[in-house]
Formats: C-alpha cells, structure tokens, sequence
C-alpha cells in the first residue's frame, strides 16, 4: 500500500511533540512492528474498560498520579494508549500510521465493544474518533478539546505543499481518506459527550461545536467558563468529573 504524504516527516516534526518517559509495569502491545507502552488496569472483569487517548506533548506517566485511582474508585478498567515514539513507546509518531496503532491495542483487549469506553483528548481525539469508527458498537464516546478538522491544524504549520513535494488536491485527498471526522462520527453508535472550554485560544471552541454536530442522538456537550486547552482539567476538576461520570451513568 503506497504510503501516506500525511505520514511525511516534515509534517510529524512540526506536529508531534514527543518525550521520554518511563513508569514502571507498562503494557506493552506490538503492533506492526512497534511496540506501544500503554498502561491497562483491568480490576473490574466485567465493567467497562475505558480506553484514553492523551494529547500532543503528554504521555501515559503523565496521568498515573490520578486517572487510575479515579477510575478504579468509579469501578472501571483503563487503558491508557501511548503514541509511537511516546512514553516508552518505540518508532516515530505518523499521522496515519498511528491509527491503525488504535485498532491494534483495542482488539488486543479483546472485550466486547459494548464494554468500550472511547475517550480522547485534544490530538489523542483524532484518534479517538477513529476507535469510534472502527468499534461503532462502543458503549460511549469523550470528547475532550478536540480537533474537528485536522487540515486546518496541519496546513498553519505548512508554507506551501510543495515543502513536502505535495499538492492542495493532494492533500485534501489525504485528509478526506484518513480523517474525514464527519464520516466517521457519522458511524458511531453509543452515546456521545464533548467537553471543551470557550476559553481554549489553541484549538478553538468552535471545534467542540463541529464534533458534536457531527454526532448522532444521544449526546451531549458541555462548554466550560473557565480555563484552558491545557487547565481544562486542573480549573474544573470537581465539575469536570461530576459531568463524565454522570453521563456514563445515564442509561
């Protein structure tokens, strides 16, 4: 299959922002000869397992301190996804090559998609809305400051196609091939929350609105006052909760 003009390396460099971190028992997943560093904390065999996908710059250790002993006080499983080149992650990050990372840790789990909570944040939204697409049966869908249209983000850090020896038309091709959001969106079947701050001066709120009118009934959206793409979380941590948790409770 020819390789993507998405998957350049000019593009990951301007794009991707990974480190190195390390945390100790990760769960390693070999996909396509890339082993993913993920982290799975599976103490509950039949609750549902949400499957968290971070955003540009951060990694799996950066949410060991909280994210598990939330979620296992709530009585839910997690995996958290780590990017290529992420984490403990090996290989380089690829625009589309990681998504076939996605359906790899997942059907590795190898639980029923209705015990599938799908859950992304800012970048790791992208990714996200592919789990969606490809496990459409999925108990839920979240959200978190996410990325509508992924050409707008990657052209502003492009002076002209011709950097990477491509075209406008070829491009948009590439883009409606690999993250055409609204078809995608289109195809999920569970419930759906989009959580953004009207604040967010990175990935603007009006990309929280497109995902949501993307999304098909039910779902739900809720537009924070306060903080922003990166203090959405710190700001409101009480609220922010009491909102994911009561709507994963709704039948």
């Amino acid at each position: 299959m020819k390789n993507s003009i998405l998957n350049h390396p000019i593009i990951a460099e301007r794009y991707f922002f990974p480190r190195y971190e390390s945390f100790e028992n990760p769960y390693f997943v070999e996909c396509n000869g890339i082993k993913l560093a993920c982290y799975y904390e599976n103490n509950h065999p039949k609750a549902k397992t949400i499957v968290y996908f971070h955003g540009n710059g951060e990694t799996v250790a950066d949410y060991l301190d909280f994210f598990p002993q939330i979620f296992d006080q709530a009585g839910y499983n997690l995996l958290l996804f780590e990017f290529r080149g992420y984490g403990m992650s090996t290989g380089k990050p690829t625009l589309v090559d990681m998504l076939s990372d996605v359906e790899c840790v997942i059907k590795n789990l190898d639980i029923q998609q209705n015990k599938i909570i799908i859950y992304g944040r800012s970048v790791g939204t992208l990714y996200a809305v592919h789990a969606a697409s490809v496990f459409p049966n999925s108990y839920a869908l979240i959200l978190e400051s996410g990325i509508a249209d992924i050409e707008e983000r990657i052209m502003i850090r492009l002076s002209s196609p011709t950097e990477i020896d491509s075209s406008f038309e070829e491009l948009k091709q590439e883009f409606i091939k690999h993250f055409n959001t609204k078809n995608k969106l289109s195809a999920f079947k569970g419930k759906s929350l989009v959580l953004h701050t009207v604040n967010d001066q990175l990935v603007s709120v009006t990309h929280g609105k497109k995902l949501y009118e993307y999304l098909n009934q039910p779902k739900k959206i809720h537009l924070f006052e306060r903080g922003d793409h990166n203090t959405i979380f710190s700001v409101n941590q009480n609220e922010y909760f009491q909102i994911l948790f009561d709507f994963l409770k709704e039948k």
